[in-house]
């Protein structure tokens, strides 16, 4: 730092404290006088003094110090009396204010908002609406307080009644209007708001208050009709086995039986043993008839290596209802158990609707040395195969299992995914009352906030335009991707790379292709949405 820069604001030195003296005393006198009074003093100073003189005034001259000129007498007495009226005022005010005096208290609320600035705003500057609201709270929340609390009579016949309007009007008199709007309406509107869409609010701001998880390690998918499974096993890598593996198929069964049955046809080449078990209840603790038993004749065709099995539901009410799913799920582990799992053998991890392609579990059945755990990357479909979603669907997954070891579960457990290995159709039913049930049966019930998300009208109308169901954004965790899923899903006219048995059977499964989204509705059903539709009109 140069010479004299630091400290700028005052003299550091007593030669400073002299040249600021020098300066005092040369005011209002001739040049001449001045010259002389100085050629006198450099007489006296001597040699030394001359040399230590030049050299502060060289650096002064250098960076001037900033010297602002004396107060005078009168601007002193002028300051200390308007000082004392302030501290005066202030006290008075305050007392009358507490003591709810109107000739007083009123007239210095009303003057005290006229004049009052937050920091930073003084003269004729504006202050924010919110600086506004924040400086006059605090003065209204001890005043009315006080006015409030103390209610007391007034005397010389005042009323309490009168008296309570009279401090009412007295604490409305100074009142801001914008903070007064905002407590009225702006508050209220706020609240309607957070209660009708703070889901929405909340999802949309998911990327400020949650992180992405960790990316998977995806691993290409190779596979062609024609290229023979060792030069597939090649291309990933992976060895060739004599014998293909034994695979397990393991489900939990709840009503969809058109899922059900697209899936095992699909998996029916290349599956040991399918494994499923059903419940007498919901995940949210309904209760519900066992759907797979009444229905078993549907499942002749894997009848011979099925090992179906039974659980009752707990029926606690106000639980978790993803306590119910992981009791459900630790009892599958005991059904595999009775299945004849082995080490080494393939087990599908998947909801019913969660469908691996057939020619994905043919090539980890073969090839040799592939991961102990394998999530697999689906094609995420909504209501039908129309509404293609996006690829990110990855719970399902593939597992060689190990006693002791492996459990059931549908969350990650692994950072490995399997691209392009099948198909996830999400609500994908035939008739209304299957979503209805579902939206109150899953884990996720949460979501049905209010009770028309039930009404079959709205119901189709949301499955024709490829909309939510619950009215919500998507789940994701980055604002671009949450502004490009905005809206209805786009249609897809492509029936390609479909479940074979689907396309095999297409007057059956119509409605699960492009094209096809009128659902079918029961009596109950077609009564309820004319009943509705009356009620509008």
């Amino acid at each position: 730092m140069l010479h004299g820069q630091e400290n700028l604001s005052q003299p550091r030195d007593s030669e400073g404290r002299e040249e600021l003296r020098a300066r005092r005393n040369t005011e209002g006198r001739s040049p001449a006088k001045i010259e002389r009074n100085s050629q006198a003093k450099e007489g006296k100073g001597g040699e030394k003094d001359r040399r230590s003189t030049t050299s502060a005034a060289v650096s002064r001259i250098r960076i001037p110090h900033p010297i602002l000129p004396p107060f005078t007498e009168r601007q002193k007495r002028e300051e200390e009396e308007n000082r004392g009226d302030r501290v005066e005022g202030r006290r008075r005010g305050w007392s009358d204010i507490a003591a709810c005096v109107p000739e007083t208290g009123c007239d210095l609320i009303g003057s005290w908002h006229r004049t009052s600035n937050p920091r930073g705003c003084s003269g004729r500057k504006k202050c924010s609406f919110l600086g506004s609201v924040k400086r006059n709270f605090g003065f209204y929340f001890f005043f009315l307080l006080r006015c409030f609390l103390s209610v007391r009579d007034a005397g010389n016949g005042t009323s309490r009644v009168a008296l309570t309007m009279s401090r009412l009007r007295c604490a409305l008199r100074g009142f801001d209007v914008k903070a007064l709007f905002l407590l009225l309406i702006g508050v209220p509107f706020l609240i309607f708001v957070i209660y009708f869409h703070g889901q929405k609010i909340s999802y949309f701001l998911r990327p400020i208050w949650e992180s992405p998880p960790k990316p998977f390690r995806t691993i290409p998918h190779y596979y062609h009709p024609n290229v023979s499974m060792e030069r597939l096993c090649q291309l990933h890598g992976w060895g060739i086995r004599d014998l293909p593996r034994r695979v397990y198929d393991a489900v939990l069964f709840s009503n969809e039986l058109d899922m059900l049955e697209i899936r095992w046809h699909e998996l029916s080449p290349y599956v040991s043993e399918f494994v499923l078990l059903e419940a007498n209840s919901t995940f949210t603790g309904l209760r519900k008839p066992l759907f797979f038993a009444n229905n078993r004749q549907r499942f002749k065709f894997a009848e011979l290596r099925l090992t179906y099995g039974t659980i009752g539901g707990r029926f606690v009410k106000g639980e978790n209802p993803f306590v119910e799913e992981s009791y459900q799920r630790v009892a599958l582990d005991q059904l595999l158990k009775i299945a004849g799992i082995h080490d080494d053998d393939l087990l599908i991890m998947s909801d019913i609707d969660e469908i691996p392609s057939g020619h994905t579990i043919d090539l980890l059945r073969w090839c040799d040395e592939i991961p102990d755990k394998l999530h697999l990357q689906l094609r995420n479909y909504l209501y039908s195969f129309e509404f293609y979603l996006d690829d990110k669907s990855w719970r399902a997954s593939v597992h060689r299992y190990q006693a002791g070891k492996t459990r059931y579960a549908h969350f990650r457990q692994t950072d490995n995914l399997f691209a392009d290995s099948g198909w996830h159709c999400s609500f994908c039913f035939r008739h209304i009352s299957q979503f209805i049930f579902k939206m109150k049966a899953y884990s996720h019930v949460d979501r049905v906030r209010f009770a028309y998300y039930l009404n079959p009208q709205r119901i189709q109308d949301v499955i024709c335009r490829g909309a939510d169901l619950f009215d919500m954004l998507p789940e994701e965790y980055s604002f671009q991707e949450i502004i490009n899923k905005l809206g209805p899903i786009l249609s897809s006219y492509s029936a390609v790379r479909l479940p074979c048995y689907l396309l095999q059977h297409v007057d059956q499964y119509r409605y699960l292709l492009p094209g096809n989204c009128k659902r079918e509705m029961m009596l109950v059903e077609k009564l309820m949405a004319s009943a509705l539709m009356e009620i509008s009109i």
